[in-house]
């Protein structure tokens, strides 16, 4: 195995002895290099060249809403919770709250006007009707699988006795010559 390290970044990698550094390239994009010790790949890491980042991060301009949104409007309003920034320093940041859109006397006679209305809907819910049971007498026809036609166009069959139309040549139940 052999060890490799990329000059941008000092990621090391291990690549098998038949590979070559020069056929990788590092996830970074810098290119990779090949060490024979560690201490040879901490050196690396010490000649990259550093810069040192605020701890915080600020901008006075504004950007289009071509370009991004607005930091500015990000900071007045922290995650859109309606806290607005009053006074901001590098050591803290003194939000106030926003006051709610309507006040809660508005609210609570908004509920009991309508609460009365709610009552009335679910107090007068249609009732089901009863379903009545047909009289006794009442005379029900029966279901039959044969179809209704005239006795006196009927052929009788001699072998099954079925009863078949009278156009008909062959019996419609044995299949017997009428």
């Amino acid at each position: 195995m052999v060890k490799v390290v990329c000059l941008d970044c000092g990621m090391e990698y291990m690549l098998n002895e038949d590979d070559k550094a020069s056929d990788f390239v590092c996830e970074c994009g810098g290119k990779l290099e090949e060490r024979k010790t560690i201490a040879d790949a901490r050196k690396v890491q010490k000649n990259k060249p550093t810069t040192k980042t605020s701890p915080r991060i600020s901008t006075k301009t504004k950007h289009s809403d071509i370009t991004g949104l607005s930091f500015e409007g990000q900071k007045n309003n922290l995650f859109g919770r309606g806290y607005k920034v009053i006074d901001e320093t590098d050591d803290e940041i003194v939000f106030s709250k926003d006051k709610p859109v309507l006040p809660i006397w508005a609210v609570i006679i908004l509920a009991l006007l309508f609460f009365p209305l709610v009552l009335l809907v679910f107090w007068k819910k249609p009732k089901l009707q009863t379903i009545k049971k047909p009289p006794e007498e009442t005379k029900t026809t029966e279901v039959t699988t044969e179809t209704a036609q005239p006795t006196g166009n009927l052929m009788v069959c001699p072998e099954c006795q079925t009863k078949n139309p009278n156009n008909a040549e062959y019996c419609q139940e044995c299949g017997s010559k009428l």
